[in-house]
């Protein structure tokens, strides 16, 4: 009766959000016929016969030069690097950004997904991504400091020209002890899950992913709940030239589990959804969705800085692209917003650090 009782009382909240995201999509589809799909009809054409004389210069002559070498390559460079830079588009590895040169960018968030398709070049991911203790009550703010970890492997299994479909495992987690939830049983013996990924390509510049994390939980011991997400990315190349760095990237959307933590803001929530499970906390028994987003900016294809609001954490980080034999991705940030789904930013003594570490393969 509880749960009725809540997701009745949510319906009004997410029929307007979904009527809103219809009225969007719909009038992208409108606008896209209206201004790309437009044919001119041969009725409305009026032919009219000219006087080809009048046309004709008197006083000018044509005079044809033979051109060295070294120009025409000189021609043939500049029409090369405007084609590639014309055909740049935006896809994705993992949380990493990747572009249709066949290079892997930085990390353009530390837990959330972003909405691009998965790139061409490579199928495989290996990622761990973790945090000092949420709790540091005045010990140093480099320490380890009780923190944890969780690792994730991503398969991309097929792909067309503008859609992909992969698989997901996670681990959770990596940390070995007895003092934290997560960590009781061992490194490679608890917190095992498994989820998919499905992303579309919608432009050069924009896609959107629907997918899950944690989604098939193999025991009791994950605690990061169903991260069950539907994310839509935008770039937007901020240099007068086209296709140029800097590079602004918006991605939001609307996601579960963890990504739901603040009760303030949900959208709309499953209560007792998963109540067989023993040794959990609410957060893996509710199914509950609320808004995510994260905002970065790339000055070049290597390097990114950027805000991520995943609910549970504010996180301000940077991202390094390393080529070492495959690309290597290096995210490091600081927490400022205090745990359990809070509002409120910590005090800077209390600040936590946050890190992500990836490699394609």
């Amino acid at each position: 009766m509880k749960t009725q009782k809540s997701i009745m009382s949510s319906i009004s909240k997410t029929s307007i959000f979904f009527f809103f995201l219809f009225l969007i999509l719909d009038n992208i589809s409108i606008f896209a016929d209206e201004f790309l799909g437009q044919k001119p009809s041969t009725k409305d054409i009026k032919w009219e016969k000219i006087n080809a004389e009048k046309f004709r210069s008197k006083d000018k002559i044509i005079k044809w030069e033979i051109l060295s070498e070294e120009y025409e390559n000189k021609i043939q460079q500049r029409i090369t690097n405007t084609e590639v830079k014309k055909s740049l588009s935006l896809y994705s590895q993992n949380r990493s950004i990747a572009f249709s040169d066949r290079s892997i960018g930085p990390d353009i968030g530390w837990k959330l997904p972003n909405g691009f398709k998965w790139n061409d070049t490579y199928s495989f991911d290996l990622s761990a991504r973790g945090f000092s203790g949420q709790f540091r009550h005045g010990r140093p703010f480099l320490h380890w400091n009780g923190g944890d970890a969780t690792g994730q492997a991503h398969w991309k299994t097929f792909s067309t020209k503008d859609s992909s479909f992969g698989l997901n495992g996670s681990m959770r987690s990596l940390y070995k002890g007895s003092d934290f939830s997560g960590g009781t049983t061992g490194q490679f013996e608890e917190g095992l899950s498994l989820g998919f990924r499905y992303d579309r390509k919608l432009s050069k510049q924009s896609g959107f992913a629907i997918g899950g994390e944690q989604l098939i939980q193999l025991d009791d011991t994950t605690d990061t709940g169903r991260n069950i997400y539907l994310m839509k990315s935008k770039g937007i190349w901020l240099n007068n030239k086209k296709n140029d760095f800097p590079l602004l990237v918006m991605n939001g959307g609307i996601a579960s589990g963890r990504f739901a933590s603040n009760e303030n803001i949900r959208l709309f929530c499953f209560e007792d959804f998963d109540k067989e499970r023993t040794s959990s906390t609410r957060i893996d028994n509710d199914l509950c969705f609320g808004p995510v987003g994260s905002i970065s900016l790339l000055p070049n294809k290597s390097l990114s800085f950027f805000t991520e609001y995943n609910s549970d954490q504010l996180v301000l980080a940077a991202s390094k692209e390393l080529s070492i034999i495959r690309p290597i991705r290096l995210t490091f940030g600081v927490n400022i917003l205090e745990p359990g789904g809070s509002a409120k930013i910590k005090d800077k003594k209390e600040f936590n650090w946050v890190f992500r570490l990836s490699t394609a393969l």
